[in-house]
């Protein structure tokens, strides 16, 4: 099966009933690369299940050829998990003061949800700036 193939194959299951299903299915297109998959992960990226949005911006952020436009939407999204996954996957992509500040609110927010949210985002976001650091030594 070829790349194609095997994407139109997950992009069923993407509009599966089941969140677990959609969420995995996303996952599962990491592997084949922006061209084949691309589309599907950004029809995904309005899902209902907040679950399956953010799995969606995760694999998309793996894809070089995303460009960060394509996360701008979504720091306004209701759920923070989805905010900060997708603050990471612009701020991985360089600066910027909208997606920076939304990690700064979710951290400093009183509810215990978004603060986990962003922690986890920066955390990502550190852990990659250090591997980073270690290519270039």
């Amino acid at each position: 099966m070829q790349a194609r193939e095997y994407a139109e194959a997950l992009a069923g299951a993407c509009r599966d009933s089941d969140p677990e299903v959609r969420r995995a299915a996303t996952r599962a297109l990491s592997p084949i690369g922006a061209a084949s998959s691309a589309h599907i992960l950004q029809e995904c990226l309005r899902d209902s299940d907040p679950g399956v949005r953010a799995e969606s911006v995760r694999t998309l952020a793996s894809l070089d050829e995303i460009s960060r436009d394509a996360f701008l939407d979504l720091l306004e999204d209701p759920h923070p998990v989805v905010r900060s996954e997708a603050a990471a996957a612009i701020l991985q992509r360089g600066e910027n003061p909208r997606a920076a500040r939304t990690l700064d609110l979710l951290m400093a927010s009183s509810e215990e949800e978004d603060q986990l949210a962003g922690t986890k985002a920066f955390a990502r976001l550190a852990r990659a700036e250090d591997g980073a650091r270690l290519e270039r030594a």
